[in-house]
């Protein structure tokens, strides 16, 4: 089935070429627990036009461990990898609300260039500033 709902992505069965690995820039390692780097994945590459399409039939194997749903045991790694994800969302804003407000063109590419590492690291999708081309 083409164009799958990225909010049910679980990485414990995909496939990928190495260059849709690259352009998405793979699973960010900063996340400990429960997945969040599932999710992270499956929005960059939503929003880098990488389509995900389900194979009904393809075998996986996967260890046995009681499920809750939804999945409280994971509670804290949930709040914790939220949390970093809302700090890193507000530095970009906060760098983003700079680039767009100062005079100094050399100041603004180096916000800016501060910004793309962020968001291309993990957790965040670019989004250009006011002034990007």
């Amino acid at each position: 089935m083409r164009h799958g709902d990225p909010r049910l992505f679980w990485s414990l069965s995909f496939a990928l070429t190495a260059a849709t690995w690259e352009r998405v820039g793979g699973l960010c390692e900063d996340y400990t627990g429960y997945g969040a780097e599932d999710t992270d994945f499956a929005a960059r590459a939503t929003s880098r036009g990488v389509g995900l399409w389900w194979v009904g039939g393809a075998p996986a194997y996967h260890q046995y461990h009681p499920t809750h749903s939804p999945p409280v045991q994971h509670l804290d790694d949930i709040l914790r990898d939220g949390g970093r994800v809302q700090q890193m969302r507000a530095q970009v804003s906060e760098l983003r609300h700079a680039a767009d407000r100062t005079l100094d063109p050399e100041l603004r590419q180096r916000l800016e260039a501060r910004i793309r590492r962020l968001q291309q690291h993990c957790g965040q999708d670019p989004q250009p500033s006011q002034h990007s081309s």
